[in-house]
């Protein structure tokens, strides 16, 4: 099955963030992530290949900017 996840970023309050991403199904879905703990989640607690795509271009894209990324993209 091939995965096509962008996320974009709709809040940051400079300890949390706030990311939006579509669902298969055409649903927004969205995954926080919590800066002091370097810790990531889906906001919904379903943690399937759309979340893991959507987690993985993020942690990329913080890895290489330093900081969380405006948006990301995964495809495989």
């Amino acid at each position: 099955m091939a995965i096509n996840v962008e996320i974009k970023k709709v809040a940051d309050d400079g300890r949390l963030a706030r990311y939006s991403f579509m669902s298969s199904t055409g649903e927004e879905r969205f995954l926080i992530v919590d800066r002091e703990a370097e810790r990531l989640w889906p906001d919904d607690g379903l943690e399937n290949f759309e979340y893991n795509g959507a987690a993985r271009a993020l942690v990329k894209g913080w890895r290489e900017q330093g900081d969380l990324p405006g948006r990301a993209r995964h495809q495989a």
